[in-house]
């Protein structure tokens, strides 16, 4: 944003600094799927390795990257309705859902943990 007058000092701002400004521009940050991530997810298909989707992303980014990498979706959970579930319910989910979007370091946890506590052996990846 620009300011059409003079901001107050840097220590002063106040609601007044916040009007008579001018869009001049837009920033965009893209994070496309690495270019192994086909060939890896068929490789874990191959071996019997289920693939399911945690991420603290909206739905939308999670269908389009999942599309992107030759991931089906049958089953997406939100974050906002995991929320909601019962831990017996959700331990059912976890079995149906492919994706999970919207979720928080918690929640994520929580999958993994029901996963395990289903029989699975898990394996996570990713920056938390």
């Amino acid at each position: 944003m620009l300011k059409k007058n003079n901001p107050s000092p840097i220590d002063k701002f106040s609601i007044a600094d916040e009007c008579d400004m001018v869009l001049i521009g837009y920033l965009a940050f893209l994070d496309p799927p690495k270019e192994s991530t086909v060939k890896a997810l068929k490789a874990l298909k191959e071996y019997g390795v289920k693939v399911k989707v945690l991420t603290g992303d909206n739905d939308k980014v999670a269908r389009s990257i999942c599309k992107q990498v030759g991931l089906k979706v049958n089953n997406l959970l939100l974050g906002s309705y995991i929320e909601q579930l019962p831990e017996q319910d959700l331990a059912i989910a976890v079995e149906k859902t492919d994706v999970f979007a919207k979720l928080s370091p918690e929640q994520k946890a929580k999958i993994v943990k029901l996963l395990r506590q289903n029989g699975h052996t898990v394996g996570f990846m990713g920056d938390e």
